[in-house]
């Protein structure tokens, strides 16, 4: 009997200490934001080029102005790096005037992903994701994010690129 009073005491005192411990921290001044370095939206480009990898957005010919044509993003590996062949690569590109873009989900159409088959692993080092386009007028350019991700023996590692295509057409 006497254990579980000295067991009551202690759960008491701890509870006690606790609210008080509370009370005290919600009574201080909340703790300073976390300082987060805000760096600057990476320029879009055609190719990123890098040690261990290369992605380039090409265009397969000229398009004549209303038909589908299609773009490509290339990834090519380098120096013992694989395509990672499990990440879910997505292109989402931007909604420009000049280019209607032509994904597979109409309510997605600017989203371009290894889900919707847009994607084809051509050998351990090189994938290439299609880009389905529509130019409506001159000039027209395709711009967006590309997320896909390169692997070494011992880790993978998610990147993204904003990537640019100035469409050409006939």
């Amino acid at each position: 009997m006497r254990a579980m009073k000295n067991a009551s005491r202690t759960s008491l005192a701890l509870v006690a200490v606790l609210s008080l411990a509370c009370a005290k921290s919600s009574a201080q001044e909340p703790a300073p934001p976390i300082a987060v370095r805000a760096e600057a939206a990476p320029l879009a480009e055609t190719k990123v080029d890098s040690a261990d990898h290369t992605v380039s957005f090409d265009q397969k010919g000229a398009c004549a102005l209303g038909s589908v044509c299609t773009a490509v993003i290339r990834l090519e590996t380098k120096g013992g790096f694989h395509v990672n062949e499990q990440f879910p690569y997505k292109f989402k590109g931007v909604e420009a005037p000049g280019v209607e873009l032509q994904g597979a989900d109409a309510a997605k159409k600017n989203d371009f992903s290894k889900a919707a088959g847009d994607l084809t692993i051509e050998s351990k080092t090189v994938a290439t994701l299609a880009v389905r386009f529509k130019p409506v007028a001159q000039n027209g350019k395709i711009s967006g994010v590309y997320k896909y991700a390169i692997c070494n023996e011992a880790n993978c590692f998610p990147k993204e690129a904003a990537m640019s295509l100035a469409v050409v057409t006939k």
